[in-house]
């Protein structure tokens, strides 16, 4: 790697002569004597293999290289002061880039107005967000692609992360309407039994897949499972056309649609846990913010 001439302090030096046009001044408020200051402006200009300052007894001026120096020199040593202050700012954790992942039904929880409030009072910071598996979530963490994630399992939490539970809600049921369940305020798990129940496919989140269908067979019940929809926004438009039921978090029975009934299930049903996860041995200014609005806000 080739040297650099122009180094921090021979530029201060040079700049602080170039704003005197005098030496003695210069050195005065550089807080040193003009000897050791003149050596290092000729040292500067010996390595550049150029003339920066015409010097006569009665005074000093500016060479043309000098002046492009000068006027580089600032903008240079003002970038440097603002680094200073940015890269201070990040280590606080108000400026830099949060990469936040999350599972679909996180979002019906408060989480967007988490992000809304953040992204006003940390304008500085870019928010990088993904929508992923519970299981991929936890590995992108890990391996250090997700600085906090939004998981909804948490069977055997990995010993490299850290987790709060951040959201536990109870299981409704979308219904289409005029459906005879939706003739009661609350619907009992047996009346699941051979209905049309539309469900996500096992791979998108196995742990819950198989509590569900491990609860069914010790209750006896044996719903029709319907997989055809991915999201929540999917199945309630599946059972606004009619095709079956879905299960939803309570969150959700807030988005009023026509078409669709909520009713809360009663019984032995899993609670809907969201849980933040990041890793431990990493300490991140900006993470601690971000997960303080988020205790608070959802």
């Amino acid at each position: 790697m080739n040297t650099i001439s122009i180094d921090l302090r021979r530029l201060t030096f040079f700049l602080t002569v170039a704003e005197e046009l005098h030496f003695r001044r210069a050195a005065k408020r550089l807080h040193m004597t003009q000897p050791p200051l003149s050596l290092a402006i000729r040292g500067l200009e010996e390595d550049l293999g150029v003339q920066l300052l015409h010097r006569t007894t009665r005074a000093v001026s500016l060479t043309p290289a000098g002046a492009f120096l000068f006027d580089r020199g600032q903008v240079i040593l003002d970038d440097l002061r603002q680094l200073e202050v940015e890269v201070q700012q990040v280590a606080s954790g108000v400026r830099g880039r949060l990469r936040l992942g999350f599972v679909g039904i996180a979002m019906w929880m408060g989480v967007p107005e988490v992000i809304r409030d953040f992204r006003r009072g940390f304008s500085d910071v870019q928010l990088h967000l993904e929508e992923l598996p519970s299981a991929r979530l936890q590995e992108e963490v890990i391996a250090g692609r997700m600085d906090v994630a939004l998981v909804r399992a948490l069977e055997t939490p990995d010993v490299r992360l850290e987790h709060r539970l951040i959201r536990e809600e109870d299981y409704w049921l979308a219904i289409p309407e005029e459906h005879p369940l939706c003739e009661s305020s609350e619907v009992p798990l047996d009346a699941l039994d051979g209905q049309d129940l539309l469900f996500f496919p096992r791979r998108f989140g196995p742990l819950i897949y198989d509590r569900w269908v491990a609860l069914f067979a010790e209750e006896g019940l044996r719903p029709n499972l319907i997989q055809e929809a991915r999201s929540f926004h999917a199945e309630l438009a599946l059972v606004i056309a009619g095709v079956g039921s879905c299960l939803v978090t309570e969150s959700v029975t807030r988005d009023a649609r026509q078409g669709v009934v909520f009713r809360k299930l009663v019984g032995p049903a899993p609670k809907v846990r969201v849980f933040a996860v990041w890793e431990k041995q990493v300490e991140n200014a900006l993470r601690h913010h971000f997960l303080e609005a988020l205790y608070e806000g959802v």
